[in-house]
């Protein structure tokens, strides 16, 4: 929908897909979402009640906050909320990201910087995941986190992806666990 006003294109072909699946009996889940964002939260109960009676069980509606890639896109005017006080990245413990060159990353974010990123934790050209997830780059960089030290690493200074995880981190004294 990137460059022309496909939306209604886009509804229908979605509409159909859903029709035909329904009629052969069998098919992929569908995950429906929105980004919701001042302009969008009007829309958000609209949203759901469009598409709610449309998909079946082993689809999901999701509700998605605008992330700001790392502080790169200012997102002040856009973003409805952000959770509270700011706590370790789930992400660091929960993700892998690999781009087309074999680089990995334990977040998406790091994608705008690529191999320039303080993120960047290997290649998998060169080593397997488990070797790569056991190094200490990525161990310095969750006790980074762990230790309020986030302003550490360029691409999450910024960042505002962390307040789209639950915060499952306790604190104790000046550190997270």
């Amino acid at each position: 929908m990137m460059g022309a006003d496909k939306f209604d294109l886009v509804v229908s072909n979605i509409k159909n897909f859903l029709a035909i699946r329904k009629k052969i009996g069998k098919g992929p889940s569908v995950v429906i979402q929105i980004i919701e964002t001042k302009k969008t939260e009007p829309e958000i109960e609209g949203f759901k009640n469009f598409w709610q009676p449309l998909i079946d069980s082993n689809d999901n509606i999701y509700i998605r906050q605008l992330i700001n890639w790392g502080g790169k896109i200012d997102t002040k005017d856009v973003l409805v909320k952000v959770k509270g006080k700011r706590y370790p990245c789930l992400s660091l413990w929960i993700a892998v990201v690999v781009d087309l060159e074999g680089n990995v990353y334990p977040c998406c974010e790091a994608l705008s910087t690529r191999e320039n990123s303080d993120l960047l934790l290997g290649n998998i050209q060169e080593k397997s995941l488990t070797e790569i997830y056991s190094e200490s780059k990525i161990r310095e960089i969750r006790k980074k986190h762990l230790n309020n030290k986030w302003n550490d690493i360029a691409e999450c200074s910024n960042c505002d992806s962390w307040s789209f995880y639950p915060n499952i981190w306790f604190k104790v004294g000046s550190k997270w666990r």
